[in-house]
């Protein structure tokens, strides 16, 4: 994975843990402001919002501090999508690489 679809990755995981942990919260609110908030049906509705905010901070790319992704190793077949047809071994269909 190239850095560019790395940070989309990151990006994407990250607006969705704000939105779960958003989500969860909402849910821990109406939960208490609810009048039947001790019946077994709001203490159930409590553990699915403290399952959905532990999920969201496990989603989190921010719960660890992001290191920069590397930069793949580029082969010669890497090249050839790119070579209309050509061989990415050179000439004679065989790079010093292969010879090795």
């Amino acid at each position: 994975m190239g850095r560019q679809e790395d940070v989309r990755s990151r990006r994407l995981s990250r607006s969705c843990a704000v939105q779960l942990d958003a989500y969860a919260e909402a849910l821990a609110r109406r939960i208490e402001s609810a009048p039947e908030a001790e019946t077994v049906e709001a203490r159930s509705a409590h553990e699915w919002s403290e399952w959905v905010r532990a999920y969201a901070d496990d989603c989190n790319p921010l719960k660890l501090i992001p290191i920069m992704p590397s930069i793949p190793k580029i082969e010669d077949r890497d090249l050839a999508p790119f070579l209309k047809g050509w061989s990415p071994y050179g000439p004679d269909g065989d790079s010093i690489a292969r010879r090795h």
